[in-house]
């Protein structure tokens, strides 16, 4: 796999690519020189998507319903206080 990443870049005839959000009507723009900056830029912009679905959103959701569920504790941080 990493050949083939090696001989991809090497390769000066491929076109250049867009990065994350950049409007298609750029794309004749777009350089080969930056290819492998543009490349890494997707798979970061892929990999933090990723962890925000798989792993930032659930573990919201559990905060937000534990909090739901007993503001009390959630507030004063796991110390519930007696009201006497």
């Amino acid at each position: 796999m990493q050949k083939f990443w090696k001989d991809h870049f090497k390769n000066k005839h491929t076109s250049g690519i867009l990065g994350p959000g950049a409007d298609k009507a750029f794309a004749p723009l777009a350089a080969p020189e930056i290819r492998q900056r543009v490349l890494i830029a997707h798979l970061v912009n892929r990999s933090r998507a990723t962890m925000q679905q798989h792993i930032g959103l659930p573990l919201g959701r559990v905060v937000l319903r534990r909090w739901i569920q007993d503001k009390a504790e959630s507030h004063y941080g796991g110390h519930s206080r007696s009201h006497d």
